[in-house]
């Protein structure tokens, strides 16, 4: 039966992805369009451009390898890939390897592996997928102890909201300059060859091997930033979005800081503070104000990480309108391997702001912000 042009265009576009099958001959020119989200991920894209080309040809695959580490750095990465469907584990990603720790946009997995994100620590968040056991997450950082995540180009382009990178991993068999492809995936779980040569235009997901880190030295390395019994402190706020979080019907906003240890001598989480600072104005929430030139500087607890507290402490903010019904999000701290959690109360109509895992080692002072709130925090 003969069909119109019209008819068959139409076809094309009921299609949720357009494959290129020159592309898959290696024609740089055409470049394919990323697959949209489904399952309530609609809206989630994935950065591509020409150098990031989809495999709808089992045979284009390149970095396959009979290597066992090399079988559990591409399981490793798909896995990731697959939970970037969660926007808090996206933030997490970018918020800590913009931290530059060695002096580039990597994540040492051993040194964060117990970060809870949303209930979960980084090490079960990828284990619950149930495609990574832990017998094989703990084979891998025996094998790869240096185990690497990194975003290294265009960080500052990736729009956690929205965005789901392509992940990659770098084979053993990686020879700079000469290897042509790296085999990645999408969260979907999709096949991807991206070119290891030209650098691409989008953001990235590499696992790889931390090349800056001496893994033997990372802990006396690891120098506390902060001063045991000295108080966490706030001394600058600034709303870069105000509206957002506070009409301006309502005036000024009004902040709060709950803070959450983990207490040796109980066991368990506990929370160090709930302080509330009154914003003097539009102006100063705007624009950003110096707390100690308008108001107390707020102080928040002492942490004692040296004797009754653990190392490290969750800081989370809102924006309080006092409205509405209760809600509760629960946080988790760690101690000797122990993850401890408790839940932090709120109102239906306060905006639920920036929260962050806070350690000795964070430098003082330290910038912490996202969309609604930067803040500076001291010790």
């Amino acid at each position: 039966m003969k069909r119109s042009l019209p008819f068959l265009l139409s076809k094309l576009k009921s299609l949720s992805v357009y494959s290129c099958v020159i592309a898959g001959l290696g024609f740089a020119g055409c470049q394919e369009l990323a697959p949209s989200a489904e399952n309530g991920t609609s809206d989630l894209s994935i950065p591509t451009d020409k150098t990031i080309i989809r495999n709808d040809i089992s045979s284009l695959r390149t970095a396959d390898s009979s290597n066992e580490v090399d079988k559990l750095m591409s399981k490793f990465a798909k896995v990731l890939a697959k939970s970037l469907q969660s926007e808090k584990f996206r933030g997490f990603l970018k918020s800590e390897a913009s931290k530059k720790f060695d002096g580039d946009f990597d994540i040492l997995f051993s040194k964060s592996k117990d970060v809870i994100i949303d209930r979960y620590s980084l090490s079960d968040l990828l284990i619950k997928s149930g495609e990574l056991n832990s017998d094989e997450l703990e084979a891998l950082m025996r094998i790869n102890k240096k185990l690497n995540i990194s975003i290294p180009v265009n960080i500052e382009k990736w729009d956690t909201k929205s965005e789901a990178p392509i992940v990659i991993y770098i084979p053993s068999t990686y020879v700079e300059n000469k290897t042509e492809f790296f085999s990645g995936n999408d969260y979907l779980g999709n096949d991807y060859r991206v070119d290891a040569i030209k650098e691409p235009t989008v953001p990235v997901i590499v696992i790889g091997r931390n090349e800056r880190a001496g893994y033997n030295d990372i802990k006396s390395k690891e120098v506390n930033a902060r001063t045991s019994g000295n108080y966490e402190r706030i001394e600058y706020i600034k709303c870069p979005n105000l509206n957002d979080i506070e009409g301006w019907a309502n005036g000024a906003p009004e902040i709060r800081f709950d803070g959450v240890i983990y207490s040796i001598a109980g066991g368990t989480a506990m929370t160090a503070c709930s302080n509330t600072e009154y914003v003097p104005s539009r102006h100063h929430a705007k624009d950003g104000y110096t707390l100690a030139a308008w108001t107390a500087t707020q102080n928040l607890f002492r942490w004692y990480f040296n004797s009754g507290h653990g190392p490290n402490y969750y800081l989370q903010t809102f924006e309080v309108d006092d409205s509405g019904s209760t809600q509760t999000t629960n946080v988790g701290v760690t101690y000797n391997g122990i993850t401890s959690s408790i839940g932090l109360s709120y109102k239906e109509d306060d905006k639920k702001m920036k929260g962050e895992l806070i350690y000795t080692t964070h430098p003082s002072p330290a910038t912490i912000a996202d969309g609604n709130i930067q803040f500076r925090l001291e010790n």
